[in-house]
């Protein structure tokens, strides 16, 4: 009898687990959904979204994706998940030229929100000037 009773709870404990693991990733896959889009509109406005992307941005947990980077030529780039919903929203934002959708495993120098601010209104001022 006993080891009916440890077959179920074994079984039952196999199946909470398998449904705790799959509540996780579904979790991780919108989490890392969310980051990108937060981080698409920054590149697109950041003097809009600049406090709440400074106050998020700690809490990126994937060194592979969801960041800017500095590019050849002190450029800036943005990496962001391969997600059919985010394409189209850099696409509507204008923005696709710079983002890299997917992951990177190549060593870059990674920026923080401050500097993408303050470079990407250095690049506004150099503008009006021409």
């Amino acid at each position: 009898m006993s080891s009916v009773l440890n077959a179920i709870e074994i079984g039952a404990f196999n199946n909470a687990y398998k449904t705790l693991r799959n509540d996780y990733i579904a979790l991780h896959k919108e989490c890392m959904f969310l980051k990108g889009m937060a981080l698409l509109h920054f590149a697109s406005k950041p003097e809009s979204s600049h406090f709440f992307v400074k106050d998020t941005y700690s809490w990126r947990s994937d060194p592979y994706t969801n960041y800017f980077y500095r590019t050849c030529g002190d450029g800036i780039g943005l990496i962001v998940p391969d997600l059919p919903e985010l394409r189209c929203e850099a696409d509507k934002l204008g923005i696709s030229s710079m983002v890299y959708f997917g992951h990177n495993t190549d060593p870059v120098d990674i920026l923080s929100p401050d500097e993408i601010l303050q470079r990407l209104q250095r690049q506004s001022i150099h503008k009006s000037y021409r």
